[in-house]
């Protein structure tokens, strides 16, 4: 969901931040802890933005911020 949130631009300039704050709310509702910072969520939808993460790393990202 991460990543279709960042790349495909339904709300023009909230796109980043509603991306990073879904993925972490759904992880939490389904019972994943999450420990990330501003800084790691900034990272990871702008790497996601330019291309730069296909949606399995940003996956692989978004494990490694759950410590169930």
């Amino acid at each position: 969901m991460l990543h279709s949130l960042v790349r495909v631009p339904a709300m023009e300039h909230s796109n980043l931040l509603y991306a990073a704050s879904v993925a972490v709310a759904y992880l939490t509702a389904s019972g994943q802890p999450v420990k990330v910072t501003a800084a790691e969520a900034g990272d990871l939808v702008d790497h996601v933005d330019h291309g730069q993460l296909d949606v399995r790393q940003a996956a692989a990202v978004l494990r490694g911020w759950t410590h169930a």
